[in-house]
Order: structure tokens, then C-alpha cells, then sequence
């Protein structure tokens, strides 16, 4: 924190300081309406005297007080307390120590962190002694409103960084708001190393960049505070706990929509964290002609990845879940089972329905008093109507595979091809690179066939050997799965990449959870590859 060097004494104002409080007392210009309670204000108190500096960033009216009965206006600048005292309230603002413009905040991210520690909205203590602040934030928008029962409105950057590096302040105020808006909290505590307890944060509907990093650095932070949001928004919770080093429990996530980077680096270098959150993962299919499948599985919290091998990674399937589809008026609870023909080897499947084109499912998991829920269309099945095989370019000895179709040229269209040359297997591996809309066919429709990738693939060739019997199925997908597949093929080719890193959640079509829920019109052709 600031601290003010060789005070007289712990209860007295430097000289100094005590000069800079009498010129400001000299401005005083007195409320109409004046708050006489702490109801209606913002309080911050310190065992001795001290200093706030709040540059003017707000867009309507500030009063402080020392002493909740003589208020005057302030127009920014530094304030002295009084018996450690300083009262302040709002009329009028939207934003506290916001973004001016759109440049003004491109400019601001674009900082060093210590260039933004010294940004010239955010606000500072000088004080021999810690200092809390308590109240209402709100009150520095609009105390009326707020003494009304209601809540002002937050424009862009409302409270962004407002006691970033703050190192004296112990405890926050209360941040009441349930409508957000973007960039609101932003960075609002980082570096606050003092702060013991985090404010409660009601609201349910997330807002971009709204508490992204908010509490990054509170090293004295001890507990999270409750999440209870269920719908996401870009980058809201980024990075919001990084670097905090006390909590050894994260907060629940009852997430209901996911969004880009919503959780990205949420917890990074969170240190002494023993119980990470998990989300359920799900991925299944019900294709045409065909029974359903489904795998559910636990996220592996990040901090124990390295401390499995890949068999154990198996105590992280979920094995007790209710899984029913619905079709129609047909609903169908899925049984359990071991299947070493899928990895993981444990999916929920039932010989009662087979997938029919032009149906849409919708898939409903129960588990530990919550429910997932998916919706997903089988297209019409487009068949395969030839393969084609030629000598690989370049690689002698080697064998390159071209599928032609008929693609419907009236409609939009998206296809993922699979391949398997593992008999013994029932899943077929993704062919790589190989989900595609009907925008890159050529005017006969073909399109080439690569092996099936994995990240265990140690030495990868998208070519074919002779002898080798092979399985294509070609899928027509709906947009969901189109999404989730693209995204997908992309994580297997950057994880490998150290420039381009694959860092976010994949799409999703499940609420609360992660994963997709596909729908598959299905061509499937065997290839048997004749020996040189």
C-alpha cells in the first residue's frame, strides 16, 4: 500500500496532508437532499488518518462527507479523512472509473502491468494503517435510486480497476447488481493482497469481460465467492481468480450456456486448490438406422492431469446417470454397460429405438440433482456412391482414398467422414481434417479420405497401406455438429503447435455441460485395399 513515511503519531495527519484536507474543505458545495445514514453511502474507515485519490472519471455527481452531515461536491482530486472517516455517494453516474471511448480502452489493455497499475482512473489509499470500505457500490451511482429499492444503471467499464493495486484495502463493498454490463468489474481488486473477504456477486446473467481477473492477485483472498450464474458470456469469469494463492476450494459452476473462453485460465496459479470444479463432458451420437450411444464423463480437474495415467483417467466416467431420449412420443431410458469396443469402455445405449432421418432427439441427463439437456436432428442420408483409390504422391508404396456423393446443390449441407481400420472397434476415428460444408466441393463431389487421428497417434500418416480393410461412413450433420467437429479437428492440429495453442471449451449444444449431442444421416462403405 501507500504509506505515509515518519508520521507524528498513528492518530495524526502529517502536516501535509493535514494543509492538502484544509484547502479542500474550502470547496464545500452542500446537497439538497443530504444522506444521514451509512445506509445510503459508501464508507471507507482506517484506525488512523488518511488520504483517497480518485482522478474524475464518473459522468454525473460525487459528495463526500467526513461526517454524514457536511457534504460537498467532489470533482475529483484527494480527499483527508476525518477520526478516520470518509462517507461518499453519487447522483446521476453511470460509470465510476470507466472507458471514455472505445480507443481509450483498446489503448488501456494494450498496458504493461505497470503501466496499468498507475492508470489514471483507478483509485488509491495513503495510509499508515489498513483500510476498509463498506456499503453499497451502488450508492456512488445513484443513492436515491438505490434508497428506492433500485438498482442504477451500469454503463461499459462501470467500476473497471476502480482499487486495482490497492494494497491496504482489507474488505470490499457489496456489489448488489443483478443486470451487468460489459467490463464492469473488470480487474476491479487486482493486486488488492490485503483483501480477506470477496464480495457476494448475485447475478445470474453474465456480461463480456465482467469479472474478468476482477480478484487476480488477492493473495489473502481465502474463499471464492459463490457463482451462481448460469448463463455465460465472452470471457466473463477469464482469468478472474489467477494468481490467488489462499483458496483451497473453487466455487460451483451451474453453468447452463457456455461461451468463448468463459473460464479461461479462471484458476491459473491458484496454488494451494485441492477441490477444483468439474463439468460434465458428454459426447454421443444416435445415427440413422442405428442405436444410440452415449459416453458421460467428469472434467479432469487441471492441476491433477498430470498426476494420471491414461487407465486411471476411467475413475472420471460418470456411471450412475439417467439418460432417457425422446422422439416423438416414444421416450427410451438408456441402460449401462461395459463395452471395450468404445474408448472409455462404459457407454448407455438401448436396442428399443434406431435413429431415423428427418427425426430430431432430444437427449435428458439426470445426475446428482441436475439435468442436461440436447436437441439434435438426423439429416437425410446422402450415400456414397463410389471410392476411389490411387497412388499416394510422394509416398511410394502408399495409398490415397477419394469418396464422390451426391450432394443436394438447393440446400446448405455439412458432412465428417469417419474411418477405422480396427475391426475390433465400434468407434470410428475422425478422419483428419475432414469435416467440411458443400461450399469446397468440387463440381463431381469428391472428397478425399485421411486415416483417423487421435492425440495418441505417436507417428501419423493420413495415407492408406495395401492389405489394409478399412470402414467409411460419411455423416450428414446438422450446424451443431458441424461446429463441434470443426473446432474439434482444429484442438488436434494446434495442441501440436506451439504458436497456435488450443485453449478454449469446444462448441456445444448441451446445456450445462460440455460436449455435443449428434445427430448423424450415415453412408458407410467397406474398403478392402488389394496387397501388392
Amino acid at each position: 500500500m501507500n504509506k505515509i513515511t515518519n508520521p507524528s503519531t498513528p492518530s495524526r495527519l502529517p502536516r501535509s496532508l493535514a494543509f492538502a484536507y484544509a484547502f479542500l474543505l474550502t470547496a464545500a458545495i452542500h446537497m439538497a437532499a443530504q444522506p444521514q445514514d451509512v445506509e445510503q453511502v459508501l464508507t471507507f474507515s482506517s484506525a488512523g488518518d488518511f488520504l483517497l485519490r480518485a482522478p474524475k472519471h464518473w459522468d454525473g455527481t460525487l459528495y463526500y462527507s467526513t461526517n454524514l452531515k457536511d457534504w460537498s461536491v467532489f470533482e475529483g482530486g484527494t480527499i483527508g479523512s476525518s477520526n478516520g472517516r470518509i462517507y461518499l455517494c453519487g447522483k446521476g453516474n453511470t460509470v465510476i472509473t470507466g472507458f471514455e471511448t472505445l480507443e481509450t480502452e483498446e489503448i488501456f489493455w494494450r498496458m504493461n502491468e505497470n503501466e496499468a497499475s498507475s492508470d489514471p482512473r483507478k483509485w488509491a489509499f495513503y495510509a499508515t494503517e489498513s483500510v476498509s470500505c463498506s456499503g453499497n457500490i451502488e450508492n456512488l451511482l445513484d443513492y436515491e435510486v438505490v434508497a428506492s429499492g433500485g438498482h442504477p444503471e451500469m454503463a461499459h467499464g462501470c467500476f473497471s480497476q476502480m482499487f486495482r493495486g490497492c494494497t491496504s484495502l482489507t474488505s470490499a463493498p457489496s456489489l448488489p447488481a443483478t443486470t451487468l454490463a460489459n467490463d464492469c468489474y473488470r480487474f476491479m481488486f487486482g493486486g488488492c493482497t490485503s483483501l480477506t473477504t470477496a464480495p457476494s456477486l448475485p447475478a445470474t446473467t453474465m456480461a463480456k469481460n465482467c469479472y474478468q481477473e476482477m480478484l487476480g492477485g488477492c493473495t489473502s483472498l481465502t474463499t471464492a465467492p459463490s457463482l451462481p450464474a448460469t448463463t455465460m458470456a465472452k470471457n466473463c469469469y477469464q482469468a478472474m481468480f489467477v494468481g490467488c494463492t489462499s483458496p483451497t476450494t473453487a466455487p460451483s459452476l451451474p453453468v447452463k450456456t457456455m461461451a468463448k473462453n468463459c473460464y479461461q485460465a479462471m484458476f491459473e496459479r491458484c496454488t494451494s486448490l485441492t477441490t477444483a470444479p468439474s463439468l460434465t463432458a458428454k459426447t454421443g451420437h444416435i445415427e440413422s438406422g442405428n442405436f444410440p450411444v452415449v459416453i458421460l464423463t467428469q472434467t479432469v480437474p487441471i492441476d491433477k492431469i498430470e498426476a494420471h495415467n491414461f487407465s486411471e483417467l476411467s475413475t472420471y466416467l460418470v456411471k450412475t446417470a439417467t439418460v432417457t431420449i425422446v422422439c416423438d412420443d416414444d421416450s427410451v431410458v438408456l441402460a449401462a454397460r461395459y463395452d471395450k469396443g468404445y474408448t472409455p469402455p462404459f457407454v448407455y445405449t438401448t436396442s428399443r429405438m434406431r435413429g431415423e432421418a428427418g427425426k430430431s432427439y432430444k437427449l435428458i441427463v439426470q445426475h446428482h440433482g441436475q439435468t442436461f439437456e440436447a436437441l439434435t436432428t438426423i439429416p437425410t442420408v446422402v450415400d456414397i456412391d463410389s471410392v476411389i483409390v490411387s497412388k499416394a504422391d510422394g509416398a511410394e508404396g502408399k495409398l490415397r482414398l477419394h469418396i464422390s456423393f451426391a450432394d443436394d446443390p438447393a440446400t446448405k449441407d455439412y458432412y465428417k467422414i469417419f474411418s477405422n481400420d480396427d475391426t475390433e472397434s465400434k468407434m470410428l476415428l475422425s478422419s483428419t481434417m475432414q469435416t467440411f460444408d458443400d461450399a469446397i466441393l468440387s463440381d463431381h463431389n469428391t472428397m478425399p479420405v485421411y486415416r483417423g487421428q487421435t492425440y495418441l497417434n505417436q507417428d501419423y500418416d493420413a495415407n492408406f497401406l495395401p492389405g489394409e480393410r478399412l470402414t467409411i461412413k460419411l455423416c450428414h450433420i446438422d450446424a451443431h455438429s458441424y461446429a463441434f467437429w470443426h473446432e474439434y479437428e482444429n484442438s488436434i492440429s494446434f495442441s501440436r503447435n506451439h504458436i497456435l495453442q488450443f485453449t478454449e471449451n469446444l462448441p456445444s449444444n448441451i446445456s450445462g455441460g460440455i460436449g455435443c449431442w449428434c445427430g448423424y444421416g450415415v453412408s458407410t462403405v467397406k474398403v478392402d485395399l488389394a496387397a501388392e
